[in-house]
């Protein structure tokens, strides 16, 4: 840094690395490395740090919620991290789930004019202009099959399909 002081590392709010990094502040590092039963404190410090992939595990989160409650903090960090994440994933997945929905009801619908429009070609004296109504609203349904199909491979999990377990969300 031009100034030489460090550059404070962001980290997401309610996320495991912003949990971690209160309760080490809080409870003191070599505190939340005894509080986890991690090896070392780098070790800990790394699980403040969202660029690395290491968090603590289910033990060692219950150990540091743990100890920071018994030293007097409010809540539990981790577990409310955890939560966060949780209501962010169930957030997602209904809001797939409102999405296909909405699509399909319009392709039921699209599909409902189209079948209204083509039905009246089998009416005595329809005119060319029934027939391009016909023909425009198929076009309309097709469209929104399309968009319908693409919503539902959403819901497909990663290595779904003949010869492998999967299954929606």
């Amino acid at each position: 840094m031009p100034d030489g002081r460090a550059m404070t590392l962001l980290r997401t709010p309610d996320s495991s690395a912003a949990a971690v990094k209160k309760i080490g502040d809080y409870l003191g590092w070599r505190a939340a490395k005894v509080a986890a039963g991690a090896r070392t404190v780098s070790a800990v410090r790394g699980w403040s740090d969202e660029r690395t992939t290491s968090c603590p595990n289910w033990a060692q989160a219950l150990g540091l919620d743990a100890a920071y409650l018994a030293a007097g903090g409010d809540h539990a960090p981790l577990l409310d991290a955890y939560a966060a994440s949780l209501d962010f994933a169930i957030g997602e997945h209904n809001a797939c789930r409102r999405a296909l929905a909405s699509k399909l009801a319009e392709t039921a619908r699209e599909y409902g004019d189209a079948i209204a429009a083509t039905s009246m070609l089998t009416q005595p004296g329809h005119s060319d202009n029934d027939t391009l109504r016909a023909l425009i609203e198929i076009d309309q349904a097709q469209g929104v099959l399309a968009a319908l199909k693409r919503c539902v491979r959403s819901f497909r999990m990663p290595g779904a399909g003949p010869g492998h377990h999967g299954g929606g969300k």
